[in-house]
């Protein structure tokens, strides 16, 4: 074994760093990954957050169904409390039995809004101890996307079932959720959708991230976003500039770009003619750090969004205009 052991490093050591790397002997996340859907697996619906268009909700719900899959969701779902879909012991109740439920695979979201934070800490801490199901979200999720990465669950970021799933979901759209749901190995290469290198370089990191005002919220709490030896993925709607440079600095002054190994941006403007201010602003916050950054990547708020997973490794290189997801985010069932 001893001689076998010298001999491996040896030959590593006449390789390139790159050739190194394709050996598969640079560890990868260990993130506890779910089984990977088939059709006619049963998908719950929550709503954590916000109240939510029941007529578009029962659109996203087709949607699924003409996906494949199987829908559940409890009837009290549709209940309002305010700003929120039901009190927060209702909310919390909701999750917690889908997560306990063995026949579901994966869960969905009617949307976000606000109200997901308040009840993280009256989740069952034991039902996290199961193989982990599919959850997918953004907006209002992300902080139970924190929640789970914390706990070391591979999560995606995708559409909400009462916004973005209705009749409008376009097959771009569609195809991006499937194989979020059942592609077993790595997604591979993105193809160009819009996205762009505002800064150049090359590196590997987990994902992470999510909507930005989110991010910040959960700075001083048990699900507090970790950007060591990662790549950060940021997208926000409705904010002024000089909102999304406050939040940066914000991040940047409680150390968060320490160790940060890239960054993919979402789109933060809504008129062409807004995009280079906003471009500015992240050169002028990451610039310093002399990692590659990625704008106007097609998934958070806006129409047809790219599903990703969070919690596996992925490569940006400037000189190929290259993201590539370089592990597989789910098990083979």
């Amino acid at each position: 074994m001893l001689i076998f052991l010298l001999q491996r490093v040896k030959i590593c050591l006449k390789l390139s760093i790159d050739e190194f790397q394709k050996l598969n002997i640079v560890k990868k996340s260990m993130a506890l990954k779910p089984l990977a859907l088939k059709k006619g697996d049963l998908i719950a619906v929550a709503a954590t957050a916000s109240p939510f268009d029941v007529p578009e909700f029962e659109k996203g719900l087709v949607t699924l169904k003409e996906l494949g899959f199987r829908v559940t969701y409890r009837k009290d779902i549709f209940e309002k409390r305010a700003f929120l879909a039901g009190t927060d012991e209702r909310r919390a109740e909701e999750l917690n039995q889908h997560l306990a439920d063995p026949e579901v695979r994966a869960i969905l979201f009617a949307r976000g809004g606000w109200g997901t934070s308040r009840i993280l800490p009256l989740l069952k801490k034991d039902l996290f101890e199961k193989k982990p199901k599919i959850v997918l979200g953004y907006s209002d999720l992300t902080s139970l996307l924190l929640y789970l990465q914390k706990l070391g669950w591979t999560v995606f970021h995708g559409p909400v079932v009462a916004k973005g799933l209705g009749e409008n979901f376009s097959d771009r759209g569609k195809n991006s959720l499937l194989r979020a749901f059942l592609q077993k190995v790595a997604l591979g290469p993105i193809s160009n959708e819009g996205q762009h290198f505002i800064l150049p370089g090359k590196s590997r990191g987990i994902l992470i991230g999510g909507c930005l005002s989110l991010l910040i919220s959960s700075l001083k709490t048990p699900w507090e976003l970790d950007c060591e030896n990662k790549i950060l993925f940021i997208e926000d709607i409705n904010e002024a500039p000089y909102k999304i440079d406050r939040m940066l600095t914000h991040l940047s002054l409680a150390g968060k770009f320490e160790g940060l190994k890239g960054v993919i941006s979402g789109p933060f403007h809504s008129k062409a003619s807004e995009e280079e201010v906003y471009v500015s602003i992240l050169r002028e916050h990451f610039g310093k750090l002399k990692i590659p950054v990625v704008y106007n990547f097609p998934s958070g708020h806006l129409n047809n969004m790219l599903t990703i997973p969070f919690g596996v490794e992925l490569e940006l290189d400037s000189n190929e205009s290259r993201i590539e997801f370089l592990e597989g985010a789910l098990h083979a069932a």
